[in-house]
């Protein structure tokens, strides 16, 4: 009788079994399963401020608490039982950024793309494993519970990337309101991190009310600023280089002058890729690759689950079929810049780059754009359009905080 081993190799060389092959088949399953259902409530800025029935979003929370739960525990259960096994380590703990990546989705979308909110409520630690942790009983309760007043919704902060201080956001017409819940015996007095949590919560707070805080980033003046416009992204120009990518192998666009798109499949001639990726040696390009999407993840950006493209390419990215990257010539960048009528300059730290601009008015007067807005540009296909508004009306509400 003929025994058959399943082997599969992977592209690095390395020998990974048929269980690995399986649960990694599962996953991806899941994984679109999941995010079919919540494209199908609506992924779009206007679909959303026209409905705020978010009964659907509870139980997706409650499926992605159950299935994080579960990995957690596979997880902790081959740490113990199979450490050398990495492969079978590794894809498990790949599941579970996915899973988070979905939360840090719905999170986006329940909270109507608040940008300011979600960039000040991810500047924390990420939070561990949610099996073990005390009191989450209470969290998924109080879940529960806000989804049952009219009009109302809430997430849960930890099937999230992007909500990292407090433990839920309740969403309502009168806006958004954070809670840090806790179960402790009276008179006991807070630890440290409570207490560390509860002081950047009241900051942000006070930063959401009033619009403008030196508290955030200590030395720095930071503007909780919304656009008047609505922001316009390069969905076409990603879509039209995916699906080049998939039809040929990769696909490189220049957009906007100042901005290179570039995608290729995982498989497909990635010495043509990397050779068009070394013409720009110079220091004053960078480069954002949307792998950092889902590892380590950016808790301040849109995640791709959330643009505006078909469903389909958004499959492509997360399993990694299609690798995506966004090149920025900054000096072609600063040009475009002092086209439209304001100062700008490019200086250098250890850290990198930094832009710097002013109006001709007060040219002496330099404001640092923030990696936030930069990043926007690596990372969500910002239009240069919309990045010469934001710093636009920033300058202007600079001026006016100063009146």
């Amino acid at each position: 009788m003929e025994h058959r081993i399943h082997i599969l190799i992977k592209a690095d060389g390395k020998m990974s079994s048929r269980a690995v092959f399986l649960y990694k088949r599962k996953t991806r399953a899941l994984i679109s399963s999941l995010l079919r259902k919540i494209c199908s409530i609506g992924d779009t800025y206007e679909q959303h401020k026209e409905n705020l029935n978010y009964k659907s979003f509870l139980d997706i929370q409650l499926k992605l608490v159950k299935r994080i739960m579960e990995t957690e525990r596979r997880i902790t259960k081959l740490r113990t039982e199979k450490p050398n096994d990495l492969d079978e380590i590794e894809e498990t703990k790949q599941r579970r950024k996915l899973l988070k990546l979905l939360g840090t989705t719905i999170a986006w979308m329940m909270l109507e793309f608040d940008r300011s909110y979600i960039r000040n409520f991810a500047r924390g630690h990420a939070p561990g494993f949610i099996i073990g942790k005390k009191g989450f009983e209470l969290e998924l309760l109080a879940l529960k519970t806000a989804f049952e007043f009219r009009n109302s919704a809430a997430v849960l902060h930890d099937i999230t990337n992007c909500l990292l201080i407090g433990d839920l956001s309740v969403v309502s017409p009168k806006g958004i309101l954070t809670l840090e819940l806790k179960l402790k015996k009276e008179k006991k007095k807070a630890d440290r991190r409570e207490r560390r949590q509860k002081r950047k919560a009241k900051i942000i707070r006070e930063f959401y009310d009033k619009g403008i805080s030196t508290k955030i980033i200590p030395g720095l003046k930071s503007i909780r600023h919304i656009s008047e416009k609505r922001d316009k992204h390069n969905w076409n120009e990603l879509s039209t280089v995916i699906a080049e990518a998939f039809k040929n192998g990769y696909g490189i666009s220049i957009v906007e002058k100042c901005c290179i798109y570039c995608a290729f499949k995982n498989d497909g001639p990635i010495d043509k890729v990397i050779s068009y990726v070394e013409l720009f040696k110079d220091p004053c390009f960078m480069f954002g690759c949307h792998d950092r999407h889902i590892d380590p993840g950016l808790p301040s950006m849109m995640p791709f689950t959330c643009f505006e493209i078909p469903f389909s390419y958004k499959e492509k990215l997360l399993f990694r079929e299609i690798n995506f990257c966004i090149m920025i010539d900054v000096n072609s960048l600063r040009r475009i810049i002092q086209e439209n009528g304001y100062n700008c300059r490019i200086t250098k730290s250890s850290d990198g780059l930094i832009l710097e601009v002013s109006s001709i008015t007060r040219e002496k007067e330099y404001v640092q754009i923030s990696e936030g807005l930069i990043g926007r540009l690596l990372y969500e296909c910002l239009s240069v359009e919309t990045f010469i508004n934001y710093i636009k009306e920033v300058l202007e509400k600079l001026t006016k905080s100063e009146i």
